[in-house]
């Protein structure tokens, strides 16, 4: 199933949703016990391109949806290989921002 909101920001931006770009390499545990330092290191690594897509990354300008950003940890974890593959832009939307 994909991310709701994800698919709101695609149809209200009409900007193409797109959900073939990057996958989950490793499990993870949950976050929301973890502290900063904690989901830093929990999700490093956890991202990789998907086979043969990286064409479809570079010189992008790149949106990525998570519902709530707390730390940031997998957004930038996201965003790291998004770069690694040439994206030119990488952007981050979400519903809320936790404090």
């Amino acid at each position: 199933m994909y991310p709701p909101i994800a698919l709101f920001v695609s149809e209200t931006s009409r900007i193409l949703f797109r959900n073939d770009l990057i996958k989950r390499r490793k499990d993870t545990q949950s976050q929301t016990t973890l502290n900063i330092e904690e989901r830093q290191e929990n999700v490093a690594q956890a991202f990789e391109i998907i086979a043969g897509k990286s064409q479809d990354i570079k010189n992008k300008r790149i949106i990525v949806v998570d519902d709530v950003i707390t730390t940031g940890a997998t957004i930038v974890s996201c965003a790291q290989e998004l770069r690694a593959a040439g994206a030119a832009t990488v952007i981050a939307v979400s519903a809320a921002l936790a404090q």
